[in-house]
């Protein structure tokens, strides 16, 4: 008997999921043939669900588990710097400081390594400062008064204190 070796076949697979192929030899007079199945996975895409907008000083979940393809690798980028080392694993949660965008970034990697990026933006509003004064005080007529707070604010904004005490 002779064997050999034929020069194979080629396809692109557009969709997902199982397909059937054969392969056909003839001699002159009959052919042999066999089929295989061909599965088809979807192409790895990084896909980042999390929420639109925050606020300063919010811890928000990033969820890299939508992913298409067969993820085995998750690392995130929660700072900005475009250096995927701030997380592992399909889930993170990043403090968003500032008011604005805060820019964060999924790389998923599978089995064949092959590598995807995406990026989202949460936008960050501005909380208002909570400003601590004694409820109530008191001050003898003709003499200085002074009177202490202090004051909170999850935004690393730029502050500026006054007090007014009404006598203009």
């Amino acid at each position: 008997p002779r064997e050999g070796r034929g020069g194979g076949g080629a396809a692109t697979f557009d969709e997902p999921g199982d397909h059937r192929g054969e392969g056909r030899v003839c001699d002159g007079t009959d052919c042999g043939s066999a089929t295989t199945v061909v599965t088809v996975r979807p192409r790895l895409a990084a896909r980042i669900e999390a929420p639109a907008t925050a606020h300063e000083g919010d811890h928000v979940t990033v969820d890299g588990t939508g992913s298409a393809g067969a993820p085995t690798a998750y690392a995130w980028d929660l700072d900005g710097d475009g250096q995927y080392d701030d997380a592992e694993g399909p889930t993170a949660s990043v403090g968003v400081g500032q008011d604005g965008q805060h820019p964060v970034g999924l790389r998923v990697s599978d089995a064949d390594g092959e590598t995807a990026l995406t990026t989202h933006a949460i936008e960050v509003a501005n909380v208002l400062p909570v400003v601590g004064l004694p409820a109530t005080a008191s001050a003898v007529a003709g003499q200085p008064w002074s009177v202490g707070g202090s004051f909170t604010d999850p935004g690393s904004d730029v502050w500026t204190a006054t007090v007014d005490t009404g006598e203009g």
